[in-house]
């Protein structure tokens, strides 16, 4: 054979303990090229076998191997074999049963069009349907798992809107195929007749009114409500994992699409109580965050194919075996790999424990901060939403579209969406969700949205959950609706709104607006963000009233901003967690201000230093975990801060008279600092988060994080920390600091 001919199957069998011991000396091979099921010779000793998938044995109660593989679509049909003997010498048993199914499925997932494959995805630079589609490849199994005595099994199915009994081929007309899906099953493997047998469970993730206007011969049908590949709808699901736990629990990954998302990673759970042939509503974990295209790079037939990574990860964990993880595809954004790719696949892993309460199907999102340029130019935009509510919250819809949609109008009224959060993202309660303004290909890899690596979290920055790639003209409105059918656009799917004040009154502002900025580019992160000063979002339906606008940056933008700084968070960043991780005095025996070397609540230094003209103010106070489990990351924000408000912040000018203009510094380790009761404790320094550069220290929304909490060393349930936040004094006064704490476990 060569590299570009199919030769067939192949089964290898070792002695694993021989290999893990390096005294291996054999290896058997059970092989059928595929020639030798094609009309012209027997079959061979795999009997026409192909993809035959071994079985994840994990059931030590046995020494056979199963080999599960996609047999007859049309009839409904997969077919087990097994190995027993030795691994000296194996024994293959081919065709010891046909698991059967009441419904056939397609096998292929044919090509539609000229370009692209299978399944629909967005535009990048548009919020329509892209005429680049994904391959969905086919429905060979894709793994297998023995538990508990059962054989659990899944793979990729094309299907007819209208279920097809085994029997009649799905296809062309009359049953054309319109989506792909996943079909899992659980199998008795102990049944050995060779001949068909019902499963034991068997059941289907998929999205029956999905459409993507295919007629199977790579035409586009002209009945119905789908008559074109521009209006395809629904979700779309292939290439899935499963696995299975102790309890009889399952979890199924998969990549998850739609035509107007990009590609996402995402999981479905069944639970050994629930009701067979079932499993629950399916969960993106991993938005993409860009259109997939693999473009020039791959040339030939390969990039018109755009084909997806054909596989993904399932596993329960080794330590419980209860909870699961799971590592699955989606899109990211565009990244320079010097071969010419437009777009790309990349992976994200997610811990899913059964035990975890079902999110709310009910519940809104709001607006938290957002800006519509930024120091790169027009289009360094982002926007962070947050979930306000006591509860995670699950994007669904009720008019079937594809999910919940971030729109924009200018300021003559043009409404366009922007962005889609797809159907099954969970957004934790007190989370964010960050949409900001990726790269789109066309002028390759260049960072536009330029907070990326804004410390969200220790395994991924400020990067968007998901995305853009057009200008948002300034001052205009943003709004945030539970649809993405733009027709339905109105009052009763808005959830928030924050708009300018030139944006007409409507959906895309709530009040008068905020002040209209100057259109030049600024030189600052500049932002607007929901005032924080009560612990969560201000939103009392004015956005004059609620939103602070701050910048880094000693400048004016026709309305003068406070000195602060961007901070947005994303799906994966630190919670508030100011009820779980109390403060307290570290010496209770001095409340007071004391020396710099004490452990007093307060501490002043006049030794000028950079960005305290007039010294500094110590503040230190001690943390202790109480939200029931290991924290391992921990920052502070500055929501209340006397600091400046009067450009251009020239040091005792830049406050109201008698009002301090603080700023905050990073701060270094206090080794020993003396108790007022005797002994010593070591109170930790705090480090200015950057980016964004903030040259004049710290100010609103900036953030100081604990270095010595992390991964490696998180701060245990019930432990303590001191710290002590380092305040640059440019102008003396009456003075505030109240701060955030945010954590993640």
């Amino acid at each position: 054979c060569s590299f570009t001919t199919y030769f067939g199957q192949q089964i290898f069998v070792l002695d694993k303990a021989a290999a893990y011991a390096n005294t291996l000396s054999a290896v058997s091979l059970f092989e059928g090229p595929v020639t030798a099921c094609d009309g012209t010779a027997d079959a061979t000793q795999l009997g026409c076998g192909f993809t035959m998938a071994p079985a994840l044995v994990e059931d030590n109660t046995t020494d056979v191997d199963y080999l599960l593989e996609d047999w007859d679509n049309t009839a409904g049909q997969l077919r087990l074999s097994k190995l027993t003997g030795t691994p000296s010498a194996p024994v293959l048993t081919v065709g010891t049963q046909f698991p059967q199914s009441t419904l056939s499925w397609r096998f292929d997932a044919r090509r539609i069009g000229t370009t692209g494959g299978y399944q629909p995805q967005r535009q990048q630079a548009a919020n329509l349907t892209s005429g680049t589609r994904i391959m969905a490849n086919d429905s060979r199994i894709q793994n297998a798992v023995l538990r508990a005595g059962s054989l659990w099994a899944t793979h990729t199915v094309m299907l007819a809107q209208t279920p097809t009994p085994a029997g009649t081929a799905v296809g062309p007309a009359p049953n054309p195929d319109t989506h792909s899906a996943i079909q899992w099953w659980e199998i008795d493997p102990t049944v050995e007749t060779g001949l068909s047998n019902p499963a034991l469970e068997r059941a289907r993730i998929e999205d029956p009114t999905a459409d993507n206007c295919h007629d199977g011969l790579g035409g586009t049908r002209t009945v119905g409500t789908c008559t074109s590949t521009a209006t395809q709808i629904g979700q779309f699901y292939s290439y899935p994992n499963i696995s299975v736990n102790q309890n009889k629990d399952v979890l199924i990954g998969f990549s998850q699409f739609s035509n107007l998302t990009y590609p996402s990673a995402g999981y479905a759970l069944r639970l050994a109580a629930d009701a067979v042939n079932t499993t629950r509503d399916p969960v993106v974990f991993r938005p993409g965050q860009a259109n997939y295209n693999l473009g020039a790079g791959m040339g030939g037939t390969t990039a018109r194919q755009n084909r997806w990574g054909d596989y993904s990860a399932a596993q329960t964990d080794p330590l419980n075996d209860t909870d699961f993880w799971t590592v699955q595809e989606y899109a990211g954004t565009v990244r320079d790999f010097g071969i010419g790719l437009a777009g790309n696949w990349e992976t994200y892993w997610a811990l899913v424990k059964p035990t975890t309460v079902a999110p709310s199907t009910t519940g809104n999102l709001i607006i938290s901060e957002f800006r519509l340029r930024g120091p790169q130019g027009v289009r360094d935009e982002f926007v962070e939403l947050y979930n306000p509510g006591a509860t995670p919250i699950i994007v669904n819809t009720t008019d079937n579209s594809d999910g919940w949609a971030l729109a924009f109008s200018n300021t003559a009224g043009v409404v366009s969406g922007v962005a889609n959060i797809p159907n099954g993202t969970v957004i934790p309660a007190g989370g964010h969700f960050l949409i900001a303004d990726n790269p789109d290909g066309s002028t390759g890899p260049t960072l536009v949205y330029s907070l990326n690596s804004y410390p969200s979290t220790q395994v991924r920055g400020a990067d968007s959950d998901t995305g853009w790639s057009f200008d948002l003209l300034d001052n205009g409105g943003l709004a945030i609706f539970k649809t993405s059918n733009t027709a339905n656009f109105n009052a009763v799917t808005r959830m928030d709104s924050v708009g300018f004040a030139g944006v007409p009154v409507g959906l895309f502002k709530e009040g008068a607006g905020i002040p209209a900025i100057t259109a030049s580019t600024p030189t600052g992160q500049l932002t607007f963000y929901r005032d924080l000063t009560s612990g969560v979002p201000k939103d009392t339906g004015a956005n004059e009233n609620d939103f602070i606008f701050a910048d880094p940056a000693i400048e004016t933008l026709t309305v003068a901003p406070k000195l602060g700084a961007a901070g947005p968070e994303n799906l994966d960043g630190p919670l508030q967690r100011n009820a779980t991780i109390k403060a307290g005095l570290i010496d209770p025996g001095c409340s007071g201000s004391g020396a710099p070397t004490t452990a007093c609540a307060r501490a002043r230094d006049n030794t000028p230093v950079t960005n305290g003209t007039l010294g500094t103010l110590s503040v230190r106070r001690k943390f202790t975990n109480a939200t029931g489990a290991p924290v391992t990351r921990l920052r502070f924000r500055m929501v209340d801060l006397t600091t400046c408000t009067i450009q251009p912040c020239t040091p005792g000018s830049s406050a109201p008279p008698g009002i301090a203009d603080l700023r905050a510094l990073t701060s270094v380790d206090i080794p020993a600092a003396t108790l007022s009761g005797g002994g010593t404790v070591t109170i930790r320094g705090l480090t200015l988060e950057e980016p964004p550069t903030q040259a004049n220290g710290g100010g609103l929304n900036a953030s100081v994080t604990a270095g010595t909490i992390t991964l490696s060393a998180p701060l245990a349930v019930g432990a303590s920390i001191n710290v002590h936040f380092l305040l640059g004094v440019q102008q003396s006064g009456a003075y505030r600091v109240f701060v955030n704490l945010e954590a993640l476990p």
